[in-house]
This record gives C-alpha cells, sequence and structure tokens, in this order.
C-alpha cells in the first residue's frame, strides 16, 4: 500500500507539472471516492498538483478538509500563497499555525517560505523575530535560510540590518553576496556594491549584471565599463546584461557601441526577445537615429509585448514626431493591445506636445475608464497636461487626488499657475516641493523667479536667488533669464514706488 501511496503521488505532481486539470481531477475523485483522499501524504501532493494548476482556491479547499496536517502541508500553503502573488495571506496562515496547539514548530523551510514574504509586503517586525528565532534554535549554520533572513532585510531597505545578517553567514555562497550587492545597488549605493564585489573570488553572471544594472540606473557610463570587463572574463553577456548595455548606450548617446551591442545580440540569438528588441529600439531612438528603430520594431512580429510598442512610442515622442506617435497610438489601439501606464504616459505627453485639449480629454476619459487615474506617474501627466493647456483649476484638483506628488506635478503645476496668474499659489507649490525633499531643477526655479516678479516679492527673489546660486543654475540660460526679469520687475517697482514719493511727498 505504501508504494501504491507513492505512485499516486508520484502521479499527482506529474498531472500538475504538465498542467492536466482532467487528470488531475479525475485521480483526486477517485482518491476521495477510496476514502483515502485526507491521507496526509496524498493531501500535500493534491495542494502542490492545485497550486501548480494555480488554483488558490482549490489547494486551500484540500487543506481545509484535512482532518491531519503536518510542517509540509503549512510550508506548502504558505509557499503557494507568497510564489502566487498573496503573500498577506501567506502570513496570516503562518500566524494561524503558531495559534494552532497541534501542530509542529515550524522548521528551517517554514521559515524561509515566511520570511520572503514578510520582504514582499515590508512586514519588518515578524522578519526580526524569525531572525530572532533562528539565532535561539541555532539555525544560523543553514546558509539557504540565512540567505532569506539577508534577502528579507535588502527587501525592507534595512542595509546596516543586511550587513549584520550577513556577517552572521558563516560560509557566504554567491547567493549570498548577489543579494547583498544587489541591496546595495537598488539603494544608488553602487561604489559601496562594487566593494563587495571586489570580495568575491568568481563572481558569476548574477554578480557581474547586478552592477551593471545598478551603474545603469544611476546614468553611469561605468555601466559600460562592467559591461566589457564581463565579457573579458570569458562569461556571456546573458539576456539581461546586453538590454543593460545598450540602455547604458541611449543615455550616453553612443550609437557606434550600441551597433556593436546589437550584433552581440544578434549572435547571441536574443533578437526574439521583447526585452533586448525594446532595449534595441531605445538605443536608436535616442542615439538620433529613429529610422533603424523604425526598421527594427515593423521587422518584428507585431504580436510583440506592449513594451516594445511603448518604446517605439516613446522613440517618436524623443525625436518630436507627434504625428507619427499618434498614429502608432491609433495603430495600438485597433490592435486591441492592452495600454498600460507607459502608453497611457505617452498619450498625454501628445496631446501636451501639440497641446490639444480636445485630445486631452478624450485620452483623459481612457485613463479614468483604464484605472490609472490615481496612478503616480500617469497622474503627474496628466496634471502637467491640464496647467500646460490653462485648466489650473483641474489640475490643482488632480493632485490632490495623487498618493504622492512627484517633480513632473509640481512642475506643471507651478508652471501653470505663473502662466494663469495665480502667483501666490505657484509659490505656495515651491515651498511644498522644498518641504517633500524634492529636487526643484532649473525651468521650475525659472517658473518660481516669474512668480516672486508677479508678486513684486523682493524677499521671495532674494530667497530663489540664494536657492540658484547653492545648485548652481545662476549661469544656466533658464534660470539667468528668470533672475533678469526678476531685477527689472523691482526696479520698475523701485522707481514707480520713487515717482510716487516724488508726487506724494511722505511726512518726516
Amino acid at each position: 500500500m505504501a508504494m501504491d501511496l507513492k505512485l499516486i503521488a508520484a502521479g499527482l505532481r506529474h498531472c500538475g507539472k504538465l498542467q492536466a486539470f482532467k487528470r488531475g481531477e479525475s485521480i483526486q475523485a477517485q482518491l476521495i471516492k477510496q476514502g483515502i483522499s485526507n491521507n496526509v501524504f496524498l493531501a500535500n501532493n493534491l495542494i502542490s498538483m492545485h497550486l501548480d494548476f494555480r488554483s488558490l482556491v482549490d489547494a486551500h479547499k484540500v487543506f481545509d478538509e484535512m482532518t491531519e496536517r503536518n510542517i509540509v502541508t503549512w510550508t506548502t500553503m504558505v509557499s503557494g500563497y507568497t510564489s502566487h502573488g498573496e503573500p498577506n495571506k501567506a502570513i496570516e496562515l503562518y500566524r494561524s499555525m503558531l495559534l494552532d496547539s497541534e501542530s509542529e514548530p515550524p522548521n528551517e523551510f517554514l521559515f524561509s517560505a515566511v520570511l520572503k514574504a514578510c520582504g514582499l509586503v515590508g512586514d519588518l517586525q515578524l522578519g526580526r523575530l524569525i531572525h530572532e528565532r533562528i539565532g535561539k534554535e541555532n539555525m544560523k549554520g543553514d546558509v539557504v535560510l540565512m540567505n532569506a533572513v539577508l534577502d528579507m532585510y535588502v527587501k525592507n531597505r534595512r542595509l546596516g540590518e543586511a550587513d549584520k545578517a550577513f556577517a552572521e553567514i558563516l560560509q557566504p555562497n554567491l547567493t549570498s553576496w548577489n543579494t547583498l550587492i544587489s541591496g546595495y545597488c537598488k539603494e544608488g549605493l553602487v561604489d559601496e556594491a562594487v566593494r563587495f564585489f571586489s570580495r568575491i573570488r568568481q563572481p558569476n553572471a548574477v554578480s557581474w549584471n547586478c552592477l551593471i544594472s545598478g551603474f545603469v540606473d544611476k546614468g553611469s557610463p561605468r555601466a559600460l565599463e562592467f559591461l566589457v570587463m564581463m565579457h573579458r572574463e570569458g562569461l556571456k553577456l546573458d539576456g539581461f546584461a546586453l538590454p543593460c548595455g545598450l540602455k547604458a548606450c541611449s543615455f550616453g548617446g553612443l550609437l557606434t557601441m550600441g551597433k556593436q551591442l546589437h550584433c552581440c545580440v544578434l549572435k547571441s540569438g536574443f533578437e526574439s526577445s521583447s526585452f533586448a528588441l525594446s532595449a534595441l529600439i531605445d538605443m536608436y531612438s535616442n542615439c538620433c537615429s529613429l529610422s533603424d528603430a523604425g526598421d527594427l520594431f515593423r521587422q518584428a512580429n507585431l504580436h510583440w509585448s506592449v513594451a516594445v510598442w511603448n518604446s517605439m512610442l516613446s522613440g517618436f515622442l524623443i525625436n518630436d514626431e507627434n504625428e507619427a506617435a499618434l498614429g502608432l497610438l491609433l495603430q495600438m489601439y485597433q490592435s486591441g493591445l492592452s495600454f498600460d501606464s507607459y502608453t497611457l504616459s505617452g498619450a498625454l505627453k501628445i496631446c501636451i506636445n501639440v497641446i490639444s485639449l480636445r485630445l486631452g480629454l478624450q485620452v483623459h476619459g481612457f485613463v479614468v475608464t483604464s484605472g490609472y487615474e490615481r496612478d503616480y506617474i500617469v497622474g503627474s501627466i496628466l496634471v502637467d497636461l491640464h496647467a500646460n493647456v490653462g485648466n489650473v483649476q483641474d489640475a490643482h484638483r488632480l493632485s490632490g487626488k495623487l498618493p504622492n506628488k512627484d517633480i513632473i506635478a509640481f512642475s506643471g503645476l507651478i508652471r501653470g499657475c505663473v502662466k494663469a496668474g495665480f502667483y501666490s499659489l505657484a509659490f505656495d507649490l515651491f515651498r511644498e516641493l522644498i518641504k517633500q525633499g524634492l529636487d526643484a531643477d532649473q525651468f521650475i526655479i525659472s517658473s518660481v523667479l516669474k512668480a516672486c516678479s508677479g508678486l513684486a516679492s523682493l524677499g521671495c527673489g532674494k530667497q530663489i536667488h540664494g536657492l540658484c546660486v547653492k545648485k548652481g543654475y545662476e549661469s544656466e540660460p533658464v534660470s539667468a533669464t528668470g533672475l533678469i526679469d526678476m531685477d527689472h520687475c523691482w526696479l520698475r517697482t523701485k522707481r514707480a514706488s520713487q515717482r510716487s514719493d516724488s508726487v506724494f511727498p511722505r511726512d518726516d
């Protein structure tokens, strides 16, 4: 009978891997008929099969009907909820297990599964408690478990605690090093990540890719330096490294290097990857070679993912080809592709570029029906659009709905307020921007200087002038023009005041 159970369990696992739904359900029905579906070993395999079918409801139904559960049962369910995008339910299930007096104590596999969920939902408190318990139960020698602790701290952006957890790992493996390097890169601390990287005896492709990606995110040309080093070390430039290199060429305007990487993409067989194709279109578009980008797009299968279409849309916008961008947008709509936040952002940018309120209102309606009005990227550009066409009140109302206003929303709103003559509101928004710790660029400062001119406020103007000097914007044409305008306005006000004093002398 024991052998039969093993064969049945193997059959269930096989059904899960092959996605053989009907066969799996048929086996389950036979087990229920024979009265052995509650056997803990078979039930655990039934849960695994339903999780492979991506049916959390059916998996939980088997779980609820079990008369006996072991640690494998709980671990399978917790892992299932986490891997299927419901880490909160995974944590809830773990907490209910702790309250179950009949359940076994958690083991290293369950701890790893829960720590992954903690990292995804930001439950630092529970993660710390599990880390503490691992120490008390002398489990720190398990490198896989300690890597889960490390990953939890990294995902929670607690690099100090991640460093301490890393120091507790007796024999860190490549996963340990790569997790820590990735954490530092994601926080923009790439130079520190390089120092960790230099301590690895034999970095693998993941190690190199973490650093290259970190430099790309910072807009640093060192991304290409490490890409070349990776190649010289004999490691294959994979489907992640090559698109990262192409992105580095994009913001550096390095067309020759980009073409060389294009050859590598073709030789490596990655031209069918939507990730690589998007990167190639972005590179050619940013390097003023829109015709090459267009050729790539036209040669591609039109059933590519929306990311490829978005790259072409972005390419048209970067090169001020607004009519072509509008045509592509219409083609996307007619093809039945689902618009994401990047597509809608591109559509709104077209409206801003052509200053079309009618088109803008149509796109706004589509944004609302698509559920992206409160998306901070789309919402910020929506604010910018309304401010740009003079609808300052609507722009201000929309900005109030955003969970977090970014620099785009503030910039558009301040510019719109100045254009419409709402100088006090513009200055109040600027104060709010500074209070939130956002970095005002020269264009925002130029708009605020115009507001100071409109308010004839010398005090405010001097404060903004000081900020210009501090940030090094004083010599920038946009800021310099704003400063000159403000000085002229103040001079006119002073002369008018002097003329007023000569006509109506002050009492001494």
